[in-house]
């Protein structure tokens, strides 16, 4: 069985299975809407489409992990990731490539909350937060790896093995969890999967002021996130001229910066504390979308000034969210899993709904997407303050 450190580097792992889902596929974008043939935009939302059934599904996994215990859950969710996987890689069609996409989503779902739930079961307090930050850190492998890999894997046998590759991951996982993960669940729920019994723990959870506080602070700031992920192609593309190779190259950047942020967010918080942190990392956010936004207005942002702030955006946008989900699931010790599952719910569900929704009306363009990156950045920003100040 997996050891205490091998333990949250797998967890690691199972967090970066959407981040892994999703980059891979961005320097093919251009050959999947040639060969289908379909137009930027649908191919566009093959990742909101895999991150809201990301976030749907975790309702599921983390009330089976509850009841039926963290390994469990995390197989069956593999199961159907995989299925996903195949799907995708056999699609003749945008419509089949998108059904493929919430197929995969949905069982990729179980990894987040059953790797939060995994820490929270072993961790509390800093502890928690500073574990989870190593995970996160581990996380950041698939924005490094993701990228290079599908672009190789398209120019050497084309788009559809970079869902073969996606199949060969969720596979590894799979088997380590079916022979080397252990169950850290404390007690089984028997009425985890009952609706009555999900919406009273439903309540509970909102009813923790830090809870609700933190859910919401949390699925706020992955907008930017996916709005990111969503457009950053065309973003390359359509600004910079930069496409395949080069694309891989500079996206790869934000994960050495998730790398880079996780490490300071572990050596603050033993310093500071989580919410001084967090709060800390939010101001970094804004200013980075400040300096995006005048640039921008300017006429001045070239691409190695957008690929800097960019990676100063990843040093701390995953610091607030992964401290967030700390924050919110600290107090539910005796339901982590669904508690998990409710903070991933509402983060990948707002968040892929609020990056389809904006990158429509901006239509990926520049300027508006810098505005609505500074006014994300910032409103979490004056809530994290404003929450420091009232605990303070």
């Amino acid at each position: 069985m997996l050891g205490p450190k091998p333990l949250i580097f797998y967890c690691g792992l199972l967090l970066a299975l959407s981040a892994f889902s999703i980059d891979i596929m961005l320097p093919v974008f251009a050959d999947i809407g040639r060969d289908l043939p379909a137009s930027d935009t649908a191919v566009k939302m093959t990742v909101p489409f895999y991150l809201f059934a990301f976030g749907l599904g975790q309702i599921v996994f983390g009330a089976l992990s509850d009841r039926a215990g963290r390994r469990m859950a995390i197989i069956a969710g593999l199961c159907v990731y995989l299925a996903g996987s195949l799907a995708c890689a056999l699609a003749f069609s945008a419509e089949a490539l998108l059904a493929g996409r919430l197929l995969q989503g949905l069982g990729g779902a179980a990894g987040p909350v059953v790797a939060r739930a995994i820490i929270r079961d072993l961790y509390r307090g800093r502890k928690l937060a500073r574990n989870m930050a190593s995970a996160t850190a581990v996380f950041s492998l698939g924005p490094i790896v993701a990228p290079l890999l599908g672009y190789a894997l398209g120019e050497i046998a084309g788009w559809r093995s970079v869902f073969a590759a996606t199949f060969l991951f969720g596979g590894g996982l799979l088997l380590v969890a079916v022979f080397a993960l252990p169950d850290t669940a404390r007690a089984r729920i028997a009425d985890a999967l009952q609706p009555g019994a999900m919406r009273r723990r439903v309540k509970r959870f909102f009813a923790c002021r830090q809870s609700r506080y933190y859910f919401l602070v949390g699925a706020w700031m992955t907008v930017s996130m996916h709005l990111y992920l969503t457009n950053s192609p065309a973003l390359y593309r359509d600004n910079f001229g930069v496409t395949g190779l080069w694309f891989a190259l500079l996206f790869a950047t934000h994960g050495l910066g998730i790398i880079a942020g996780q490490s300071a967010n572990r050596a603050l918080i033993a310093k500071y504390g989580t919410v001084t942190t967090t709060a800390a990392a939010a101001a970094t956010l804004t200013a980075a979308a400040a300096a995006l936004l005048a640039l921008a207005a300017a006429g001045a942002l070239e691409v190695v000034s957008f690929t800097g702030l960019i990676f100063v955006f990843a040093f701390s946008f995953l610091v607030v969210i992964s401290n967030a989900a700390a924050l919110a699931i600290d107090e539910h010790g005796d339901m982590a899993g669904f508690a998990s599952s409710i903070v991933g719910c509402g983060a990948f569900t707002i968040g892929a709904a609020g990056a389809a929704l904006l990158t429509v009306l901006t239509g990926g363009a520049l300027l508006p997407w810098s505005v609505v990156m500074l006014s994300v950045c910032g409103v979490a920003l004056v809530a994290l303050l404003a929450w420091q100040r009232r605990a303070g």
